[in-house]
């Protein structure tokens, strides 16, 4: 099961929402923040900020509040030392960025600078802070700041130099850049920065050297390839310039921040619970990420997002009856969902109730008529049904608009098959074999349908034969081939072969216990008994 995030536009549905909602699709659950109380304000400091009214969800606003309660106090405590209370107003403003509460950040942050003048650590959220304003003077202050307190600090060295670089100051930002690879020889992202540095100056070759350096500590910033293709086309050499070009990638080269990472850690609320979910199941930690999950479902029960992402985690747990009633609470707050409608429709076909299944894939096709996976799950479970000529068309839809997909053209062609056309599906097999022809699966249909066919004057058992024989011989006793070589000497009128192996695959079932596929088998040993070709018996 896969995953999409809300946040950006992804090329195709899947069965996870791989992001968090943004906070305008929230249900706000707000209690009267007022003005608050100020505490016994001091000359030299700003007022402690106020909570915003009507943007907080309850549990983020009882969290803030709390903690803007702490300062509070501790400004009408004559007995509190100015560095307890510089270090209140620098954990308020740290849980006031970790909101994107930037103003009220910064004046928190300007406070505890004053009051813990040692502490590098509020020199430096300014200074990211001045860089989410775009205010590079006003960065480059405080990120010098935070380096003449914490001179061996890495992120503080990088953050400088991007700015300094952004100023034009080159001498500057590549000092800092290797002094930090001396601090941390494994910083990805200062590579990156030389590399850009060094290819303004003309260096292309020193340039793609930093450039692999960074793929080498992180493989997966695959954006690095696109300025490494540019470089190589500057160089004249369009083969490896075309090479780059195929490897490039979404992936962003990450600069290991211990401070901005603490923030993270800090929020409290929906999108920061549906963020921890999704980083714990990209790394397939299902447990955990239903955890998280559970925990947005609570801060906010009218979150549909919330709800659609504990349903699809809950499925992957193999719990569908919670994750269907999961969906379906999300489908009550967001009827227009196709996101829900599609997984409810994937866990109603896996319990058979294909009926159900279909409404589902039909109501997510209303709402997103370009879903190939709703299109193509849509043509399995009419095929299933009974319902045969509209599943060959949107298989044959599904195929306008993925050429290549095997199933769906495995699909037509047993719809065709079902509903009379065996000759149309037998072109269609031939086809697609021809297309993709190291697919097994479109291979051993052909092989199987050449055997069985109907019309004996389209039945092809050597052709069946010659299809199958590979298969059987790397298939590792695989049954399906097996059946398909007896059906294919039945066809080629071998009824001794064709008994031979039939037998033998009864004989395998009955010993595995397999007892409701030995009548099948039994039926077409009856038939190669009588000199008759085989039935196909596809599902």
């Amino acid at each position: 099961m896969g995953i999409e995030k809300v946040t950006v536009s992804m090329p195709k549905w899947r069965r996870l929402f791989h992001g968090i909602a943004c906070a305008g699709s929230l249900m706000l659950l707000v209690v009267g923040c007022g003005d608050g109380q100020q505490g016994a304000l001091r000359p030299d400091l700003k007022p402690v900020p106020n909570l915003p009214s009507g943007v907080l969800n309850k549990l983020t606003e009882q969290q803030l509040q709390t903690t803007r309660n702490k300062v509070v106090a501790a400004l009408d405590n004559d007995q509190v030392k100015d560095t307890d209370l510089g270090s209140s107003f620098g954990s308020l403003g740290q849980l006031f960025h970790s909101y994107d509460l930037y103003d009220k950040a910064t004046v928190c942050y300007e406070n505890a600078a004053k009051l813990r003048p040692d502490d590098y650590r509020w020199p430096y959220y300014l200074g990211k802070m001045s860089l989410v304003y775009r205010d590079l003077a006003s960065a480059r202050h405080h990120l010098s700041n935070a380096l003449l307190l914490a001179p061996d600090d890495v992120p503080s060295c990088v953050s400088l130099a991007r700015t300094l670089q952004e100023t034009g100051d080159m001498v500057g930002a590549e000092r800092l850049l290797h002094r930090a690879i001396a601090l941390d020889a494994s910083s990805a992202v200062a590579f990156f920065h030389l590399a850009q540095i060094e290819a303004d100056r003309g260096d292309l070759t020193m340039a793609l050297e930093h450039y692999r350096k960074v793929l080498e500590i992180q493989p997966e910033a695959t954006r690095t390839y696109l300025p490494m293709a540019v470089l190589h086309r500057r160089l004249g050499d369009e083969k490896l310039a075309a090479e780059a070009l195929e490897q490039r990638g979404d992936g962003v080269v990450a600069l290991t921040d211990p401070l901005m990472y603490e923030l993270t850690q800090l929020a409290f609320g929906v999108d920061q619970f549906l963020n921890r979910g999704l980083e714990a199941h990209r790394d397939e930690r299902l447990e955990e990420a239903r955890s998280w999950f559970e925990k947005a479902v609570a801060a906010a029960p009218d979150d549909a997002t919330a709800h659609l992402n504990l349903g699809a985690v809950l499925e992957e747990l193999g719990r569908p009856r919670e994750a269907e009633t999961q969906l379906r609470a999300a489908l009550e707050i967001d009827p227009k969902m196709a996101g829900a409608h599609f997984n409810l429709g994937s866990i109603l076909a896996g319990e058979d109730r294909e009926t159900e299944a279909i409404d589902c894939y039909r109501a997510t096709l209303r709402l997103a008529p370009d879903h190939n996976q709703a299109q193509f799950n849509l043509a399995n479970a009419l095929r299933r049904t009974g319902q045969f000529l509209e599943a060959a068309e949107l298989y044959r839809s599904v195929l306008e608009n993925d050429p290549g997909n095997p199933g769906a053209r495995r699909g037509e062609a047993r719809a065709l098959v079902f509903a009379g056309n065996e000759s149309r599906a037998i072109d269609l097999l031939e086809t697609a074999h021809r297309l993709i022809p190291n697919d097994p699966g479109l291979r051993h249909d052909l092989a199987r349908l050449l055997a069985t066919v109907s019309d004996g004057t389209l039945r092809n058992g050597d052709r069946s034969l010659v299809l199958i024989s590979p298969l059987v011989q790397g298939g590792r006793g695989n049954p399906d081939y097996i059946e398909t070589l007896a059906m294919a000497h039945a066809a080629r009128e071998d009824f001794d072969r064709a008994q031979a192996f039939q037998k033998s695959l009864i004989a395998s079932a009955e010993k595995a216990g397999l007892n409701e596929i030995v009548a099948g088998f039994q039926a077409n040993l009856e038939r190669y008994e009588e000199g008759l070709p085989a039935h196909s018996n596809w599902q």
